[in-house]
């Protein structure tokens, strides 16, 4: 309790220690580490409620420890591990039905990919701009010339 309310943690020495020689970039891959007894447990148990994670290199705070995560390249990847192979007719069958609209699919999805990037075009280049603004303009003039006649009439 008086560790979260001080917001002060009391760590053992050897942590203090490691913590700093990880900063000062020292190679402490090499050293010897402690087996696990009934001591070494407990201690471990408070280190991790203190929110210490132990990895390879040592311990590290909670925010701090990023587990090691393999990066898989998207382009590299084996597909034919993820292939389904068909074994009887009925699967074939319904891989066909399904491939169908999926093609359809990428068609129309491509389809309107294109028409998306040429109104796009259009539309920065101003094609559609430049005779709907005349159009209006000379529209509300006419309204204008309109209702002053209409006025003038009275």
């Amino acid at each position: 309790m008086k560790v979260t309310k001080k917001n002060e943690y009391n760590l053992p020495y050897v942590v203090f220690i490691s913590k700093i020689l990880r900063l000062q970039n020292v190679d402490i891959k090499n050293e010897i580490t402690i087996g696990d007894n009934k001591k070494n447990v407990i201690k471990k148990l408070f280190l991790e409620h203190s929110g210490l994670r132990k990895s390879k290199e040592g311990w590290f705070f909670k925010d701090e420890f990023f587990p090691d995560i393999d990066k898989v390249d998207p382009t590299n990847i084996d597909k034919s591990k993820y292939e389904f192979i068909t074994q009887t007719k009925f699967e074939e069958f319904v891989e066909v039905k399904f491939k169908r609209p999926d093609e359809k699919m990428s068609m129309l999805q491509k389809y309107f990919t294109e028409l998306h990037k040429k109104m796009d075009y259009a539309l920065r280049i101003n094609t559609f701009g430049d005779t709907s603004i005349d159009d209006s303009e000379s529209e509300k003039k006419s309204l204008d010339e309109n209702i002053v006649e209409s006025f003038e009439k009275e």
